[in-house]
This record gives structure tokens, sequence and C-alpha cells, in this order.
């Protein structure tokens, strides 16, 4: 499944002419109950590099990990997911209208093993459809969840040079520049993915997912660093053990807090 990034690009360009780095990490915590708390990890580095004037590679590895407290009976203590970034996008005036990524890596409990191997593939394009709106859409796959492919995508509509709505999925928002340094949003979007985990002995697979909804600060203190605080509402949680009859759980629906940080190099 590499081939494909790797012959385009070879093809389109065999030098490159720049790249940038980018780092981001956060901690989010989510309050079921006053003894459990939910607390979401994640980590991505990224080198972004130009290949020619609108196509570029962008490759690196991604971290996620959700622990659940003090656990619940049944189900598993930790979900995480970590591998690698690869992906081919072809940008016009800095938008991407062209995306192929891939993401190789693990997706399971507190302990990976080689059943625990997915590759998650995104494929989506961009077309404007009138001026300051545009269109995306695409399919994302992976062999752990119960349905392995699904759309992605959605409209995008540039309301001013302050105000930009995005109703995408699975992350929609509506962004407002307030000043140079800060961006206040309003957003809707859906975290998690599949999982193989160990059940009683057995490898099983398990799908959670998180609805939420809330507000976003992002703050560039020095250029190219930002702090970016969330806050909201846990809508849906939901561990479905699909392959098995009648084994879905409904967690508690919660407030969360984000606090993150990005780097650009």
């Amino acid at each position: 499944m590499r081939r494909p990034v790797l012959f385009a690009f070879l093809l389109v360009a065999p030098t490159l002419q720049g790249a940038d780095f980018n780092v981001e990490s956060s901690l989010s915590y989510t309050l079921p109950v006053p003894s459990e708390v939910e607390v979401r990890s994640t980590f991505s580095a990224l080198m972004d590099q130009t290949i020619t004037e609108h196509w570029h590679f962008v490759w690196g590895a991604d971290y996620e990990r959700f622990d659940f407290g003090r656990g619940l009976p049944a189900l598993p203590d930790t979900l995480q997911t970590i591998g690698a970034h690869l992906g081919l996008e072809y940008r016009v005036d800095d938008e991407p209208v062209f995306m192929l990524q891939l993401q190789p890596g693990w997706h399971g409990g507190g302990n990976l093993d080689t059943g625990a191997f997915d590759m998650p593939v995104t494929l989506a394009s961009g077309y404007s459809i009138v001026k300051d709106v545009e269109v995306a859409f695409g399919v994302y796959y992976s062999r752990l969840t119960r349905y392995p492919v699904l759309p992605v995508g959605g409209v995008i509509w540039k309301i001013s040079d302050q105000l930009e709505l995005d109703l995408l999925f699975p992350d929609s928002a509506l962004a407002w520049t307030v000043t140079k340094a800060d961006t206040v949003s309003a957003f809707a979007d859906v975290l998690g993915t599949g999982f193989q985990v160990d059940d009683s002995g057995q490898h099983v697979k398990v799908e959670y997912y998180q609805t939420r909804t809330g507000l976003k600060w992002e703050h560039e203190f020095a250029p190219g660093w930002s702090t970016i605080l969330q806050g909201g509402w846990a809508l849906d949680r939901t561990m479905d053990f699909y392959q098995q009859q009648n084994r879905t759980v409904s967690l508690p629906t919660a407030p969360f807090l984000s606090l993150g940080f990005k780097a650009r190099f």
C-alpha cells in the first residue's frame, strides 16, 4: 500500500525544494463521574516537504491514547494507536485540492501485538463551486472498524477574511480570526477509531467513538508557536464490540477540557 505514494513522489519531482517541521501535542480530560476520569493524550510530528510548486509530501508519526481512569468492568483500561503518517497533497494557494494519506501502525489496548496492525487510508479531493465556497469529498478505510469504508467531506465557506465555516465530517467548525494571533472556534468533532484488544484471553475488535461539541481558542504567542485551549461536552462515548452480539457500552456524557501545544519550524 505504500507504493502509490512512493511512485507518485518519484514521478512528480526527483528533488525536494524545502520543508516545514510541525509538532503538536495535547491532553484532554473528560469527567464522567467523580471517581472516573478519561484522559486523551495525543502527539504528532510531521515534516511537510515541498516537491514542486503544488505537490507536497507529508511524513512523520502520530500517537493517540485513551486512558479510562480506574477502568470499568469488562472494558479495556487503555486504547492507543501509534504509527507512521505518509501523505501526498496537491495544493493551490496553500489549500489542498487532492490528498492521499496512509497511516500504518498499531491500534490496540495496553499491549500492542501484530494482530492490532492496521493501515487507515484517506483519499479526498476538493472543488470550488462558487467564489469562497468549496466542496470536499472522499473516502476513509480502516480494517478494524465495523464499516471498513466510510465517506468523508463536506462544505467549506469562507464568509469573510475573519470568518470561515467548515461543515466537514468528522471535524466541523466555525472559526473567527479575532486578531493575527488569536482564533476562536465553535466546533463539533468525532474522535476514535477501531482497535483490537485482549478480552478474556481472546483478541477482539472494538470501536471507540466520542462525539464532542465545544469552543476552542488558539493563541500564537510567538511566530510559529501556539497554545490551544478547548472545552465543551462529550455528547456520546461508545465502545462497540461489534463482533459480539449485544455488546455495546455507552459511557456517561460529560464535560471535557483540553490543553494543546503546536510548533512549526
